[in-house]
């Protein structure tokens, strides 16, 4: 709480072969730097400005009314080793089934499993609903853009989005 007061975050860093460090960072620092790097972008941790290592954010717990920042985990990340993790789904672009049918555009994922050196992983992959002309049309994971050296782990039959139709439902009313 000292911590927090202070507008400092505790942040724990682990991982395979390192030894567990309890470390702090000012928020504002923090907070701009996870809007760029997010979860799957490697970050470069400066600890007493004489160990760089290698991390990626692997949680963030967060104050349920205020939403702040309240504490990270950051992992160690081996360059030359495959690493698992989840990368972000950004959509773009109108769709017409949205904007012509008057329908609802849906999201099955918001991000994907994948696997890839840390040099590959990107912060997001960008989707663009413009193909889904009506209430027929998907996107697919195997529709999606993905860059070379990440393998993606998710079906490649999943739907990513679709869109439907609008259901309005009509109250009942009960007559006295």
């Amino acid at each position: 709480k000292d911590l927090r007061r202070a507008d400092l975050i505790p942040l724990e860093y682990y991982g395979t072969g390192v030894k567990n460090k309890s470390l702090q960072v000012d928020y504002q620092t923090f907070r701009k730097l996870y809007r760029v790097a997010g979860t799957s972008a490697v970050i470069e941790l400066n600890i007493d400005d004489k160990e760089k290592e290698n991390v990626l954010v692997h949680d963030i717990d967060r104050d349920p009314v205020t939403d702040h920042i309240i504490h990270v985990d950051l992992v160690n990340v081996r360059m030359d080793q495959v690493l698992h993790t989840h990368i972000p789904l950004e959509f773009t672009g109108v769709c017409p089934a949205v904007k012509e049918l008057g329908g609802v555009l849906t999201h099955k994922l918001t991000e994907i499993d994948v696997k890839c050196l840390p040099k590959d992983l990107v912060h997001s992959i960008t989707v663009s609903v413009e193909p889904i002309v009506d209430y027929h049309t998907f996107i697919r994971v195997k529709n999606l853009n993905v860059p070379a050296g990440i393998t993606v782990l998710n079906d490649p039959q999943e739907v990513v989005a679709s869109a439907s139709a609008l259901r309005i439902e009509e109250e009942e009313t009960t007559t006295s």
